[in-house]
């Protein structure tokens, strides 16, 4: 395992009592598990800038005025990551899965019943209690 973590930028994009959520395609690790929407921070990227793009990218929205809310580490069994978590509440367009996955809004009290990747439970439990 490498020990330098893979920096990964996160968006809790909150619209009223609904989060959007997203799962994760069959083909990549961790497959069919919801996650919230993001990833990678590419070389000479901030946190801020890669969360903007990601969610252009992924899922077709335009994100205004990313909170930085939570940094949470987190060590997988291969991979060592750390989650720069964004809370968001203003965006334009309509979320769509851009790469396959699938979208939804689910509400915020009904997180905690979602498979998901186990570096986001932090993020549910700090919603849910919100």
């Amino acid at each position: 395992m490498s020990t330098a973590p893979l920096d990964v930028a996160i968006a809790v994009v909150v619209n009223g009592d609904r989060v959007l959520l997203a799962k994760r395609c069959a083909h990549r690790d961790h497959a069919n598990l919801w996650e919230f929407p993001g990833g990678k921070v590419e070389v000479d990227e901030t946190p801020r800038d890669a969360v903007i793009r990601e969610c252009a990218e992924e899922i077709a929205i335009n994100i205004q005025n990313p909170l930085p809310w939570l940094s949470i580490p987190h060590h997988y069994p291969n991979r060592f990551v750390h989650l720069h978590v964004f809370y968001i509440t203003q965006f334009s367009g309509e979320a769509k899965g851009h790469e396959g996955q699938i979208i939804r809004w689910v509400p915020i009290e009904e997180l905690p019943s979602y498979d998901r990747l186990q570096a986001n439970d932090i993020i549910v439990t700090e919603l849910c209690t919100r």
